[in-house]
């Protein structure tokens, strides 16, 4: 199994939790959720229906199914999406779940996924508060000379790598400490068509790695053949993927909380991964571990995410300020029109009459109190992006950082 080049790498599924203040209007939204839903259960069918006038979420498919926080499904531009029937999140529990497939994901990133669950939440009246990631798969495909054997993954009656997710099975060369939480204790597995190796599974539950033949896979699956136009070679004959599974405690752990902790660092958590928490040799040796010598194909893998993504932040915040720049003209017009004896033919005649209103009717608002919260509730890290105002004597105010990723990898570390 040696690497000729690789095809792909990226995100394939992520799962994402929200947090949304709903409108008073939200009860209205959960009847017509609950109503197409019966009408799913009842038919047996997709339903499609207007969930509001704006494309394309004037065309989504209702679900028949939910659970007891997620109660009511919608299938949108290839998302699912889950609403509670809670108008306000509780605590760290969300109110909103989406879930993103390779049909969405592979093709657009999460950055798009993220400006459309913007979206989404601001043309149902919507207020985003926050966002969790509750499980992540990170995927990279080589073209290979030959599929995966027995051979790569065996020597002398023992498996040829180092992983410290817990398995019944020996470690190859030494143990490792300090191992992720992992509630299963499966041995990794080897899955088999016939004769011929086809899937090695390595941990369970929070953290998982598959390494399979990704040929054999889209000939038993023809729905998914659209994933080879991902490639940057069609053609290739042996294509193997490798996929790693993170769930959320361990993503926690690691300190990758949102999704702009992911997009942020993605690079440096696929080298955790891969250099980390599983190593695969070729050769070992038991009297130095120094002369060890990592496969071929492992040492394509580790360097296929060193160059890493664009940011997030700068386009998904500007998708939100547009947003909130429309709702304000909305909001601006309004008063306005309610407002007697104004004469407004611009933007300054409006932005003057705004000012007049707040003075008179808001004399004093606690405007750095507000902006500092919202700007904790929004996740702005960045403060190129938007600027974060001082406080009243001049001082800056504190940067929203999480910075319990670089810990986390440093207690994880062995």
């Amino acid at each position: 199994m040696e690497p000729i080049r690789q095809l792909w790498n990226g995100v394939d599924t992520v799962k994402v939790n929200f947090g949304v203040a709903w409108p008073d209007s939200f009860t209205e939204l959960l009847e017509k959720l609950d109503k197409h839903k019966q009408y799913a259960m009842d038919m047996m069918e997709p339903v499609v229906f207007s969930l509001c006038a704006t494309k394309p979420f004037d065309q989504v498919v209702a679900l028949h199914k939910g659970s007891r926080n997620a109660r009511y499904g919608i299938e949108v531009e290839g998302l699912t999406v889950f609403f509670s029937t809670r108008q306000m999140p509780y605590a760290d529990t969300p109110n909103l779940y989406v879930e993103a497939g390779p049909e969405y994901v592979a093709e657009n990133g999460l950055v798009s996924l993220y400006a459309f669950v913007l979206e989404l939440i601001a043309q149902l009246g919507g207020e985003y508060l926050w966002n969790k990631v509750s499980e992540l798969h990170l995927t990279v495909d080589y073209e290979v000379d030959q599929p995966h054997t027995d051979e790569d993954y065996r020597k002398d009656g023992k498996f040829t790598f180092v992983t410290r997710a817990r398995t019944k099975v020996p470690r190859y060369g030494y143990q490792e400490e300090n191992d992720e939480p992992d509630d299963g204790y499966k041995s990794a597995a080897l899955f088999y068509k016939g004769n011929r190796l086809e899937t090695m599974q390595v941990g369970k539950n929070q953290m998982m790695l598959r390494i399979y033949d990704k040929q054999a896979e889209l000939a038993r699956r023809p729905r998914k053949q659209w994933e080879r136009a991902l490639w940057c070679n069609p053609a290739a004959e042996h294509v193997m993927r490798t996929e790693f599974q993170v769930r959320r405690e361990s993503l926690k752990l690691l300190g990758y909380d949102t999704l702009e902790d992911v997009l942020s660092r993605t690079g440096e958590l696929w080298a955790y991964l891969s250099r980390r928490w599983f190593r695969l040799y070729a050769e070992w040796n038991d009297a130095d571990h120094k002369l060890a010598i990592v496969h071929p194909f492992w040492m394509a893998v580790q360097e296929s995410w060193e160059e890493k993504p664009p940011a997030v932040k700068k386009k998904v915040y500007h998708e939100l300020r547009v947003q909130r720049a429309q709702q304000l003209l909305g909001h601006a017009t309004s008063l306005a029109a309610i407002t007697p004896g104004q004469r407004v033919v611009d933007v300054d005649d409006l932005m003057k009459l705004m000012r007049d209103l707040l003075t008179e009717l808001l004399p004093t608002p606690d405007v750095i109190g507000d902006i500092r919260d919202k700007t904790v509730r929004f996740q702005c890290h960045n403060k190129a992006d938007i600027e974060v105002p001082a406080n009243a004597d001049g001082t800056s105010l504190p940067e929203v950082v999480d910075r319990r990723g670089d810990e986390a990898m440093k207690q994880a570390s062995p």
